[in-house]
């Protein structure tokens, strides 16, 4: 190996060892995203510098970081550079990240307000690329008993069936209300035809076993369509 071949190594071990000393020293405030996203692909690409391919990746997504942990792996692999190793870690974080969101929203304990039921919808789908359906159960107080997964569907459609959401309430005895909750990956808002026909079918299913449909939410991104402000819950 050449001398400038090991004065390259030398000073790429070091910028790493910098890095790390920094976020370990608690000084992990003062790193921008691209250290971070360097930082992070220190542990996929063990002996390379990943300063470039830290740029590219958040480029890539309009230098949106929340939006690298949203993709898909096959996605991120579309990027020059980033192999199956890159993917796997990122989308490792992403699957962290949303336990530990997971967990936050076991802990809430009661949802009465349209805040509260919008913060609470938006931090359930977060991470979720393509369109499901949630079921968040409720006793009489508002109290949270539990929430499902009900449905999952495509990019932009997903199909419900109001006899399975009945079969889903009905598992937890305590069940007196219900939200309704599912997202729109498209950006779009507002509901279709077919979210507003979906909602009244539940409702009078729910009705049939005495259980009330508190609200349908919509989330797209960090906005919350609520049905009940609306006046679209019948």
């Amino acid at each position: 190996m050449s001398d400038s071949q090991n004065q390259s190594n030398h000073r790429h071990d070091g910028h790493r060892q910098r890095l790390r000393s920094k976020l370990l020293s608690a000084q992990f405030d003062y790193l921008c995203p691209h250290e971070l996203m360097e930082l992070l692909t220190f542990y996929s690409i063990p002996r390379k510098d990943t300063n470039e391919l830290a740029h590219e990746i958040l480029a890539y997504y309009g230098n949106h970081f929340s939006a690298v942990f949203e993709a898909e792996p096959g996605d991120l692999q579309k990027i020059p550079g980033v192999g199956e190793n890159t993917a796997a870690l990122i989308t490792l974080v992403k699957c962290i990240m949303r336990e530990i969101e997971t967990e936050r929203l076991r802990e809430t304990t009661v949802l009465k307000t349209a805040e509260e039921i919008a913060d609470y919808a938006i931090r359930l789908f977060s991470g979720h690329q393509k369109e499901v359906f949630y079921l968040i159960l409720l006793n009489n107080s508002g109290k949270v008993i539990a929430y499902e997964k009900v449905f999952d569907g495509s990019v932009s459609e997903i199909t419900v069936e109001p006899r399975k959401i009945v079969e889903y309430a009905l598992k937890y005895p305590k069940t007196k209300r219900v939200i309704l909750a599912h997202n729109h990956p498209s950006g779009n808002i507002n509901p279709s035809g077919s979210d507003i026909d979906t909602t009244r079918l539940i409702t009078r299913a729910l009705n049939t076993v005495d259980i009330r449909v508190e609200d349908h939410v919509i989330v797209a991104g960090r906005r919350c369509y609520s049905f009940l402000e609306h006046e679209l819950l019948y």
